[in-house]
C-alpha cells in the first residue's frame, strides 16, 4: 500500500465512522462562495483592553487590515464598534446566504447593530481606497 492508498483510506474511514453534518458542510460552501474578489481580508488580532465597562458578558475582537483597524464588541445579538481612522462609511453584514443589515460609521468611525440574528457573520467596510472585510465571527 502506498501513501495516496493509505490517505484515500483513512479518509473511507473517517467518513463511515465520523461524517462532517451536512450543514457543517453547507455553511463552507456558502462561505467559500462569499469570498469578495479584490477585497482585503482584516485579520484577527488582539483586541485593545476596554476603556469603560459594560454589563453581562462582553466579547472583545478587533481585525486589522493594511491601513485599517476595526474593533468591536459583541454582546448577545449586539455588535458595536468602531473603524480606525475615524471615516464615515458604509458597513454591511455579511452572511452565508446573502448580505444582511446595513448601517454607516458616524465621523467618529463608530456603528453599530443592536439586535442581529444569531449565527455567523462578516462585516464589509467600503472604504474609499477599496473594501475591507472582516474575518467570519458567530453571534
Amino acid at each position: 500500500m502506498n501513501d495516496d492508498e493509505l490517505v484515500a483510506a483513512v479518509v473511507r474511514a473517517f467518513r463511515a465512522m465520523d461524517p462532517v453534518p451536512g450543514r457543517v458542510l453547507d455553511a463552507s460552501r456558502a462561505a467559500f462562495g462569499r469570498r469578495m474578489v479584490g477585497a482585503v481580508v482584516a485579520g484577527e488580532v488582539p483586541a485593545p483592553e476596554p476603556v469603560g465597562m459594560r454589563g453581562g458578558e462582553v466579547r472583545r475582537v478587533a481585525f486589522e487590515a493594511p491601513g485599517a483597524l476595526v474593533e468591536m464588541e459583541v454582546a448577545g445579538r449586539e455588535v458595536a464598534g468602531r473603524l480606525r481612522p475615524a471615516v464615515a462609511v458604509p458597513v454591511v453584514v455579511r452572511r452565508a446566504g446573502g448580505d444582511g443589515e446595513r448601517t454607516r460609521t458616524d465621523a467618529g468611525g463608530r456603528f453599530a447593530f443592536p439586535e442581529l440574528a444569531r449565527g455567523p457573520l462578516s462585516l464589509v467596510f467600503e472604504l474609499g481606497a477599496g473594501t475591507v472585510v472582516t474575518s467570519w465571527i458567530r453571534v
